[in-house]
């Protein structure tokens, strides 16, 4: 298991492990016997260095189709990560064409996670 050879080998105080997919499916089977993609739910995992043991934060109807809770956008995650490795969260920088933004892009990092 990574988290744990990252743990026995002391490098995950310093690593920051996390898993994301695109899209949550959803919960109906279609026409086609597949699934559509589904925004609105969907698992994310983040471990290593600066985040809590063991916290769940979000929850959903028994489907899925429906949080129930405060949700957050994969920027707010991504904002998170970028705090925990210390990054300015406020320095604009620019795209190729000159463009400004910040790395988060008005994500609000997610505290609750953060030990």
């Amino acid at each position: 298991d990574l988290l744990e050879d990252l743990h026995e080998r002391g490098l995950l105080k310093s690593t920051i492990v996390t898993v994301m997919s695109e899209f949550g499916r959803t919960p109906v089977i279609t026409k086609n016997m597949g699934r559509d993609h589904h925004n609105k739910s969907y698992t994310t995992m983040i471990a290593g260095a600066g985040v809590k043991n063991g916290v769940v934060i979000g929850k959903t109807d028994d489907t899925s189709s429906k949080v129930l809770t405060k949700s957050y956008s994969p920027i707010d995650f991504n904002a998170t990560v970028a705090k925990l490795m210390g990054v300015n969260l406020d320095k604009e920088i620019y795209s190729p064409d000159n463009r400004p933004f910040t790395i988060t892009r008005g994500g609000i990092p997610i505290e609750e996670i953060m030990a």
